[in-house]
């Protein structure tokens, strides 16, 4: 076949040189040629070859013809005539050449079948391709869509799939694997072959891969594998999971399809399989992780179930206890009232043990409900006016301030910081109150508040001058019910524990330094990235 020479194109290049050079291919070719004009979509010259292969003795009736009147209307694949012309122009929008077969209408009306092989015409500007022809018969067709399906064939089995095989299946008379069938292999994939260093064996059951595939795994499966055969055999397909050893001894997950082909006198089973390992244990980590997830969330749940229970076990009980004592605290001072006169020193002590035993019990019951209070609901996050905040404070705590004839310095309280308001009012209170609490006789209790912050936290100190506190002591104040004054002071030991939890509630810390007889700093963190 003659083949032209690719050579650059060049606006205004087609010069009688690249004339000369078309009109020679054409003529002097020794198969039938064609010029092409791709935008009449005509051809515009031919040689004798040409004409005679389809039986034309006029050449100027033969060029007036459009390419669509010399094929016939039953082309290949379906094809009219006037779909061929469009795929070759537009085929020739992108490549330079162009092959096809086609059914061709010779001079007499009779078919003939031709193989075209065009190229692009390097030598003009105009849009032309030079068609060469010869005759093939059906047989050559054939023969080239065998060959095609043979390569097709070769395509699935190196490159398709993870893993492919075929078997021959075939009547097993001495029934040896109980299956009644036997199988020799007809072809496998050379991944499959290099993967699971099987070569070119045959499998012990045609689909059950025993030979590769892990005892436990096998025993666990052994009883599902004659059901899974005999449902391949009545509905000729089927797809499972399964386990097999690669030729380094790992665990590979297969997802196997199965294919039972009658082709001729023969009966194949067609395998295709798909490596899903690393499928199978992301899965496994993220069934592990919802199991994990699932049990902390149900965990999760029976705490908040019971924290619920709690509270309102803590309300139900501050009611119940506190009414109980208002009423013996009341009868106890009316008993009191009423018999005074008769009571001796001793007796009269006793009276007031008991009342201060009720209201020390009943101050107990209404720190324990505000401390389950504290704990069960989160903080409500909002923005807090700290200088008004400072006022609201000093009015609180007034009466105390008053009594201890206190002095208490706010120094450079930010302007505005995000916290519950409620609970950091709490907060203030309790530690400033132990302050008045605890503050030295004969000496002006003082408290100072300042503040600090960094990029994450803001950072509260309220230092006080009063009795301070043992060193042995400092890591219990923030216990529940730890007293380190006995009776000598009053109060539940509820204060600071409940400081501590609403300080972590904002993700914070709190901590305490003392000096005996000199004085206690309270030291306590706020982050900056709460949301309300």
């Amino acid at each position: 076949m003659v083949q032209l020479a690719h050579s650059t194109r060049v606006s205004g290049m087609h010069s009688s040189f690249g004339t000369d050079v078309i009109d020679h291919i054409i003529h002097d070719s020794h198969q039938p040629a064609m010029l092409f004009d791709r935008a009449s979509k005509k051809f515009i010259d031919c040689n004798d070859k040409a004409l005679h292969l389809l039986g034309y003795d006029n050449k100027a009736f033969f060029l007036s013809l459009p390419l669509a009147d010399y094929l016939a209307q039953q082309q290949f694949d379906d094809m009219t005539p006037a779909m061929v012309v469009h795929d070759i122009l537009k085929h020739f929008l992108t490549n330079d050449v162009f092959m096809r077969a086609v059914v061709a209408l010779k001079a007499d009306g009779s078919s003939i079948i031709l193989e075209m092989f065009g190229i692009r015409d390097f030598y003009s500007d105009q849009p032309r391709s030079v068609f060469f022809f010869r005759e093939v018969d059906s047989n050559y067709l054939a023969q080239k869509a065998v060959l095609g399906k043979n390569h097709i064939y070769q395509t699935i089995l190196k490159s398709g799939f993870d893993f492919v095989d075929i078997h021959e299946v075939f009547p097993d008379p001495d029934n040896s694997n109980g299956l009644g069938f036997g199988s020799k292999l007809v072809d496998r994939s050379d991944n499959m072959k290099e993967t699971l260093g099987i070569g070119n064996q045959t499998l012990a059951s045609p689909l059950s891969l025993m030979k590769i595939t892990p005892a436990s795994y096998l025993k666990h499966k052994q009883e599902q594998l004659t059901p899974l055969f005999y449902k391949l055999k009545r509905e000729r397909k089927l797809t499972f999971d399964w386990q097999v050893y690669d030729k380094n001894k790992n665990i590979i997950h297969l997802n196997v399809g199965a294919y039972l082909l009658n082709i001729k006198d023969k009966v194949l089973l067609v395998r295709i399989m798909r490596d899903i390992t690393t499928k199978i244990k992301k899965e496994a980590v993220i069934q592990k992780q919802y199991d994990e997830l699932k049990a902390k969330n149900e965990k999760l749940e029976a705490i908040l179930e019971s924290n619920t229970q709690l509270e309102n076990f803590a309300q139900i009980a501050s009611h119940d206890i506190k009414a109980p004592l208002r009423t013996i605290n009341s009868f106890v001072q009316l008993l009191q009232k009423k018999i005074a006169t008769k009571l001796s020193a001793d007796e009269k002590e006793l009276f007031q043990f008991i009342s201060s035993g009720t209201n020390d019990l009943s101050v107990l019951v209404s720190d324990l409900l505000a401390y389950s209070k504290s704990t069960q609901k989160g903080a409500k996050i909002s923005e807090i006016d700290m200088p008004h905040f400072a006022e609201m404070l000093e009015r609180n705590l007034a009466s105390s301030i008053i009594e201890k004839n206190a002095q208490i310095h706010f120094n450079n309280l930010p302007h505005s910081i995000l916290a519950d308001r409620v609970k950091l009012m709490r907060v203030f209170q309790n530690i400033i109150s132990n302050a008045l609490k605890f503050s030295k006789e004969e000496t002006t209790p003082t408290i100072i508040v300042d503040h600090s912050e960094s990029q994450d936290h803001w950072t509260f100190t309220i230092k006080d001058n009063g009795i301070g506190i043992e060193e042995e002591y400092l890591n219990d104040v923030f216990t529940m019910f730890r007293k380190l004054n006995g009776k000598t002071y009053p109060g539940s030991g509820m204060g600071l524990a409940l400081c501590k939890n609403i300080i972590e509630q904002h993700q914070g810390s709190i901590r305490v330094d003392s000096v005996f007889g000199v004085g206690t700093v309270f030291t306590f963190t706020i982050s900056k990235h709460l949301e309300g």
